[in-house]
């Protein structure tokens, strides 16, 4: 078919069938487009989430692993206690225990149910037994957890300084549930939208 001669006037030579025009094009396009996906994956990306972690505090980058043991013994969090999961003369750093409440969605209060709130709740705790008792609670600590954001309005929610009080008043909540206080070491919001 490619070589097919099409019927032309006397004394011109016969005109063979080619692509069509719009073909190379799109195959450059599409060759560019799989180089740039691949370059940005393997080269741009990695130097990306590498400039992320510079905005992260001391406490974030304890919590999260990515602090080792200070001098004199103690984890750089600040509480004094040295944590052998957080590397130092114990072995190499290993993330803390962590249980997370995933995907919550809530219409907060005053909001008519016109708009919501999508929240996940992570909780980092002393060690994996703690993870344990707070999975066995599951239920009731989401419940707990939905009811006392829920009664927060969409003006309290969208204010980024009061996250931190909304923190504190979570682990409060989730420590009196589980009737210990010192299993939950710090609350955070891996995800937290308001639409």
């Amino acid at each position: 078919m490619a070589d097919e001669e099409l019927p032309t006037e006397e004394g011109t030579e016969p005109k063979k069938k080619g692509l069509p025009p719009f073909v190379i094009p799109l195959v450059l396009a599409l060759a560019g487009l799989g180089g740039g996906g691949f370059v940005g994956a393997k080269v741009v990306g990695p130097k990306l989430t590498a400039g992320f972690s510079a905005g992260l505090t001391a406490p974030d980058l304890a919590a999260h692993g990515g602090v080792k043991a200070g001098h004199d013994g103690t984890d750089s969090t600040g509480d004094g206690e040295h944590d052998p999961a957080a590397g130092g003369e114990h072995g190499p750093s290993l993330p803390p225990p962590l249980y997370t409440i995933s995907d919550l969605v809530l219409n907060p209060a005053g909001s008519g149910g016109t708009r919501f709130l999508m929240l996940s709740v992570a909780f980092d705790v002393k060690d994996s037994s703690a993870v344990d008792m707070l999975k066995q609670r599951d239920a009731e600590i989401k419940d707990a957890v939905l009811a006392l954001v829920g009664a927060k309005t969409v003006e309290q929610l969208a204010e980024v300084t009061a996250r931190e009080p909304l923190k504190v008043e979570i682990k409060n909540l989730v420590s009196t549930i589980v009737k210990q206080k010192t299993l939950i070491k710090r609350v955070s919001f891996p995800q937290f939208v308001i639409q």
